[in-house]
């Protein structure tokens, strides 16, 4: 409903009492969310940092699902049903909370975007006033009018993203408990399957990198000792030497079942 003004002969004061009263009502909602802010802020970080960790590791796992033939299927499907969970849940809390309106805090039982509509309407026909009046209205009183206008413009632009931030807010709340639900089934995944052989390195694999150290300073052939920095410096410039150690063929390892695997998480998340 559009608003209406009662404009007298002397409107001058009227005109400036509505703009008055609407700054007056804006700074209120802005300071409630200022406060918000810094809670909003904080929680966004948590959320980007969870999500963050989730998407390395689902990353992680489509990469040894390429390297990794032997196990490529398991890894693969695994992975891509943890991300079609989180597509899913991501879509449904989104559509959930958008249409969600954030009541205000000065004027209860009104939601704030409403009271935000009205006072742009507001504001905007009492500068339609005070341009028609200017030659009539006192000048000091239109250049006030002007500055009130200016100060709610800049309010209304910077609360009419506020719905739009606590929706998010809300949004991320109810995500977290679900992303740190999907990441704790990949830690459960990766811990439970064997991707690579386990080898023990023992002490006689590194008795060789002892005697190449030996070897250079001199000591080994038991001629005077040499600084290994001045080694290094001496040969900085020629070609390096890569000492290569040929691995041990893998050795094949039991895998567990897909479709069992599956299942069990799909009702770890579901319970």
């Amino acid at each position: 409903m559009e608003p209406q003004l009662n404009i007298t002969e002397n409107s001058t004061n009227l005109l400036l009492k509505i703009l008055g009263k609407n700054v007056t009502i804006l700074r209120n909602e802005a300071n409630y969310a200022i406060q918000s802010d810094y809670e909003l802020e904080a929680k966004f970080e948590w959320f980007n940092r969870i999500k963050s960790n989730f998407t390395d590791k689902l990353r992680s796992l489509w990469n040894l699902a390429e390297t990794h033939y032997s196990v490529n299927t398991e890894i693969k499907e695994f992975a891509n049903h943890i991300s079609n969970l989180w597509t899913t849940m991501n879509q449904q809390v989104c559509k959930q909370y958008s249409k969600i309106q954030i009541m205000s805090h000065t004027l209860p039982g009104i939601p704030l975007s409403s009271l935000l509509d009205k006072i742009r309407k507001e504001a905007v026909m009492v500068k339609m006033k005070l341009q028609i009046n200017e030659v009539t209205y006192d000048f000091t009183d239109i250049l006030r009018g002007y500055k009130l206008f200016s100060e709610i413009a800049e309010l209304l632009n910077n609360l009419e993203r506020y719905d739009n931030k606590v929706q998010q807010y809300l949004i991320v709340s109810k995500l977290v408990p679900y992303l740190l639900k999907l990441e704790s089934t990949i830690d459960k995944f990766v811990s439970s399957t064997t991707l690579l052989p386990k080898h023990q390195l023992v002490a006689s694999d590194l008795h060789v990198f002892s005697s190449v150290s030996k070897l250079l300073t001199g000591e080994l052939t038991g001629d005077e000792i040499i600084n290994p920095h001045y080694v290094l410096a001496e040969n900085i410039v020629k070609k390096p030497v890569f000492i290569i150690k040929a691995n041990k063929p893998k050795s094949h390892v039991p895998l567990l079942s897909t479709v069992k695997l599956l299942k069990n998480v799909t009702y770890s998340l579901q319970s």
